[in-house]
């Protein structure tokens, strides 16, 4: 949640605070997607659906959605390391 984000930032944990936030949001991005009757099935399938019928038809602006792409970057880093 993004009020664990915030626990986890004060508390100098950055990569969990990372994990966090893009949870909170991808959350979020899946019950948007639910509004519409639309399932994703993966982290990689709510992105696109995203960018297809929020995006593309305007009910999104395409920096939310390049902001979405970049914290679930971010997560994969945090979670799984840099390379």
């Amino acid at each position: 949640s993004m009020r664990a984000a915030r626990v986890l930032v004060d508390a100098a944990l950055l990569h969990d605070a990372e994990s966090r936030l893009y949870y909170a949001i991808y959350h979020a991005a899946v019950a948007l997607l639910l509004t519409e009757g639309l399932e994703p099935r993966s982290h990689a399938g709510t992105a696109s659906m995203l960018g297809l019928h929020f995006v593309k038809t305007g009910r999104m602006d395409p920096e939310d959605a390049r902001l979405f792409a970049r914290i679930q970057k971010y997560r994969l880093e945090a979670d799984y390391g840099r390379d």
